[in-house]
């Protein structure tokens, strides 16, 4: 269903790439491994910076998205073992509707592989 929406999207689309501001205020293993599989994702163009310039980047139309990985979320993970879960941030651009369901739909299916890759990660 995933791959039908992405092709229904973009078909005959000459730019195939959605531009999507990457905040990383963790720095950590978990904030590269989310960085490693959003930038796995074909349709995805992650451009890196602060939350302030990809902000002023979305308002100038250079990107779509912003996905944001707040300080503290390796952390939160460990601490919280699988037993619940640490939430990343997205903002997106109102007026770009059909870029803002592709988008969000990447980052739940990434998010879910990802809270699922630390609930089968053996224990300590």
């Amino acid at each position: 269903m995933f791959v039908l929406l992405f092709g229904v999207l973009f078909s005959g689309s000459s730019n195939s790439k959605i531009n999507v501001g990457w905040v990383d205020e963790d720095n950590s293993q978990a904030s590269m491994g989310l960085h490693n599989a959003f930038a796995s994702v074909p349709l995805l163009s992650l451009q890196s910076g602060t939350l302030d310039t990809e902000k002023a980047a979305m308002q100038h139309g250079d990107i779509s998205a912003i996905i944001v990985v707040p300080s503290g979320l390796e952390a939160a993970v460990a601490r919280t073992a699988g037993k619940s879960s640490a939430a990343i941030q997205l903002f997106t651009d109102p007026s770009q509707t059909q870029t803002t369901q592709v988008v969000q739909g990447a980052v739940s299916q990434i998010a879910n592989g990802f809270n699922l890759a630390l609930a089968a990660a053996p224990r300590s």
